[in-house]
């Protein structure tokens, strides 16, 4: 049976957005914008002058929500371009799959690849009406600007990092016994995603929060957006997401989560630590541990506003979910809770020292 596995190209710098119609124009002449009202105020002025002297023109302009309900421009349109976080990408893709048109994507925070690929996840706590999920194709093309992302609050790039070295520790966790071709290469680039994030990411961060764009920035965002979405879509096992974001379905159904916006990339990023300490990888765990520690990422239960009472339901949760799979050994609720609490000991430990 053949596999087809396809990537996202990108263009990422000031004119990413004024390249668009270069990139689009051979795909066709119309065009939808999906958005949320932020994201399209600081975007599509310029997506509208940059198509102006092209072939392209735009038919339609719809928030996320208005996507689930299949805008009549969009059955004439040749292309969806989806703006904004993670919301808006999850709309684009739904509504280009159903249509079957080319999606680009026009990322304006860097706190989750979903601009990058065919993956579809539930990023909002609480969110029940929401199952993960996946696409025949990702996005065609992400256009990305780096004061676009610097001038967001730099808590979205925090949890894009997150978010990406989570996938770094769940293939750091995998067997390397009997990887397919795709697991494989995803583990080769897993490893410098991490190493890069580990050595450019708290200046990042710094270099967002003072609306900044340098080079380690855009390095960030590249990790952030582009390498963790390829990391996502390279990822065959067991074919589902990887047990750091399964945490999400576990954590994201507490009311303290919820009350206290944690983010995506947050719990996914507590959740490789667990995953680390499940498999007794050490020396990556203490790396890990302390860039979460230097940059405010979560590294014990009480950084999620959760409790070891709380444990019990959401093992149960994160069990049950089909996403658990990137451990080498079955996964229960009992060692789940354990890992857990051995990271919250190993915490105390460093605190003390």
């Amino acid at each position: 049976m053949s596999r087809t596995t396809l990537f996202s190209g990108y263009s990422i710098g000031a004119d990413a957005v004024e390249n668009a119609p270069a990139v689009c124009a051979p795909f066709g002449h119309r065009v939808v914008l999906i958005g949320g009202p932020r994201a399209l105020e600081a975007v599509q002025g310029r997506i509208l002058a940059a198509l102006k002297s092209s072939s392209i023109e735009v038919t339609g302009v719809y928030g996320y929500d208005d996507a689930k309900m299949t805008p009549p421009a969009a059955n004439d349109a040749d292309m969806i371009f989806a703006v904004g976080g993670g919301r808006a990408m999850d709309a684009g893709k739904a509504l280009a799959h159903a249509l079957g048109k080319p999606l680009f994507t026009f990322p304006t925070v860097a706190s989750t690849c979903a601009g990058s690929t065919s993956l579809r996840i539930p990023h909002r706590p609480g969110n029940r009406t929401r199952e993960c999920g996946a696409f025949d194709t990702p996005p065609r093309h992400i256009f990305i600007d780096p004061q676009i992302i610097a001038n967001a609050p730099d808590v979205y790039l925090r949890s894009g990092l997150g978010g990406a070295l989570a996938q770094c520790c769940e293939y750091a966790a995998m067997s390397r016994e009997a990887l397919s071709r795709p697991d494989a290469m995803g583990a080769a680039l897993a490893e410098p995603c991490a190493a890069s994030i580990l050595r450019w990411g708290q200046k990042a961060l710094a270099d967002c929060r003072r609306h900044r764009v340098t080079d380690e920035l855009a390095e960030m965002i590249l990790s952030a957006v582009v390498s963790s979405g390829m990391l996502s879509d390279f990822l065959q096992k067991d074919g589902a997401l990887g047990f750091a974001h399964a945490m999400w379905n576990g954590f994201a159904m507490l009311p303290s989560t919820v009350r206290n916006r944690h983010l995506h990339g947050e719990v996914a990023a507590y959740g490789g630590l667990v995953l680390l300490t499940m498999g007794g990888l050490r020396e990556k765990q203490e790396k890990i541990y302390a860039f979460n520690r230097s940059v405010g990422l979560p590294t014990r239960l009480s950084d999620l506003h959760a409790t070891c009472a709380d444990l019990p339901a959401v093992a149960d949760l994160v069990v049950r979910s089909l996403t658990a799979r990137a451990c080498s050994s079955p996964l229960t609720a009992e060692l789940l809770i354990q890992s857990i609490v051995d990271l919250e000991v190993y915490n105390d430990e460093h605190e003390r020292a």
